[in-house]
């Protein structure tokens, strides 16, 4: 457990900022100044029962454990299959710290994700953040100095999705999962429910907004990320931005994958995000047909491809607020076509049910979700049975 840091309150004459012993009296702008800027007993550091921030942060958040699992058995094993020290190398810092930012003395990379992951550079905002006048400026002005803006359920999956899905230098690529690094699922409310709260109104079970958010974040990232790929990936395919289940899975009869039509060898992107929510909602079905059928093509020119995954991107992005009426009912009868064996379900489209059962139930800790919900979980760990599977998560939508 990260012991607790006791750090000298400087106060700023310009500013009145909260800042550790040594740190600039101005702090350079977008200079991450690291979680202990925020460490202090009259900030965050639990001086008071509304100060607790930083406390719950270092002793329950999963976030601050982020970079002791690249020294953990799982880390040194997979550094080992690639050849690589997880510590050091640009490609597991970049998400499990704060990777290549520039940096004030007092930031220390193994405090993992931390504070200004999320916030944004301390060097920003932190002297003005603590003044009357700033704290009375609206969330969007805030942000406008330096501050994030995680007030909604898309600005809060927008800073999730880019280590939780990929971007830029935070890819998790074929090759790390090939080395044990687990494949990425993503879901806002589940994430959230997960994370010990340390702000003010922490969501609630049922938000089918807020995991929509999530799902057209997702779908837009990894879109976004197939085009990055295409357009200057040395290695091509990358086959981390594909549908896993696309090669592994059992072949019965050498067809064509019957869920998005095309012909043997295509590849579908990991789209699984959006493909429950157009099962969930005819309208967004119906504007998501063709980015559903993205795929990629053995011999098609990469060129085609990272054009269309871009433009599919932007059409994510427009979709509209999902209609929360009747989509249990609409993903049930999905499910009842794929147990039935009318229709299909990839690994990852089964995931993405499991997450969106959790999203709608009213009580996760409920006996009877909480069983269902679990028999469906220990079924993803088993070889994939997509019939199986189904059942298990009509169950799961039953007892919600």
């Amino acid at each position: 457990m990260r012991a607790m840091r006791a750090l000298p309150l400087l106060l700023l004459p310009a500013l009145a900022a909260c800042a550790p012993a040594g740190a600039q009296q101005v702090p350079e702008r977008d200079l991450f100044l690291g979680a202990g800027s925020c460490a202090a007993q009259a900030c965050h550091g639990g001086g008071t029962a509304e100060r607790q921030e930083y406390k719950v942060w270092a002793t329950r958040d999963r976030h601050s454990r982020a970079f002791a699992s690249l020294t953990g058995a799982l880390g040194r094993r997979i550094g080992e299959r690639l050849g690589i020290d997880p510590s050091k190398a640009a490609e597991c810092l970049s998400c499990h710290s704060a990777g290549d930012v520039r940096a004030a003395a007092t930031f220390d990379v193994a405090d993992g994700v931390s504070c200004e992951l999320c916030h944004g550079p301390a060097g920003r905002w932190l002297g003005a953040h603590v003044s009357p006048a700033f704290k009375a400026l609206s969330p969007r002005e805030k942000e406008a100095q330096g501050l994030r803006d995680l007030t909604t359920a898309g600005k809060r999956a927008a800073a999730c999705i880019d280590c939780h899905v990929g971007a830029e230098g935070r890819d998790v690529t074929h090759a790390m999962m090939a080395a044990g690094h687990p494949s990425l699922a993503f879901s806002l409310p589940r994430f959230l429910h997960d994370l010990p709260p340390h702000w003010k109104k922490p969501e609630a079970a049922g938000d089918l907004a807020a995991w929509a958010e999530g799902a057209k974040a997702a779908g837009a990232a990894r879109l976004r990320q197939v085009e990055r790929m295409a357009r200057g990936g040395a290695l091509w395919p990358e086959f981390g931005a594909f549908d896993c289940y696309a090669c592994h899975h059992e072949i019965k009869g050498g067809g064509a994958d019957a869920r998005r039509g095309g012909q043997p060898g295509d590849l579908p992107l990991d789209l699984a995000p959006l493909e429950i929510l157009a099962a969930g909602d005819a309208a967004i079905a119906k504007r998501l047909e063709g980015v559903l059928g993205t795929t990629y093509r053995p011999g098609a020119e990469r060129r085609k491809l990272a054009e269309a995954a871009a433009s599919a991107a932007e059409e994510v992005l427009r979709l509209p607020a999902a209609d929360p009426g009747g989509v249990g009912g609409r993903i049930d009868g999905w499910l009842a076509r794929v147990e039935a064996g009318e229709a299909r379900a990839g690994y990852a489209a089964m995931q993405q049910v499991k997450l969106l059962a959790f999203a709608l139930a009213p009580d996760p800790k409920a006996a009877a979700f909480a069983e269902a919900y679990a028999a469906l979980d220990e079924a993803l760990a088993r070889p994939y049975d997509e019939r199986a599977c189904a059942a298990l998560a009509r169950r799961a939508l039953a007892a919600r």
